[in-house]
């Protein structure tokens, strides 16, 4: 089970690092569109 699971690890490690990624990217994302937004509204 254990070994199993250790044979796994770059693949777990890796999935997590992708959701992560897109987690910030995603946040980065939307600041960034409600940034513009507001910039639009001052106009």
């Amino acid at each position: 089970m254990i070994r199993a699971l250790t044979a796994h690890a770059p693949a777990f490690a890796l999935c997590a690092v992708c959701f992560v990624l897109a987690a910030l990217l995603d946040q980065w994302d939307t600041a960034r569109h409600q940034r513009a937004a507001r910039r639009r509204r001052q106009r």
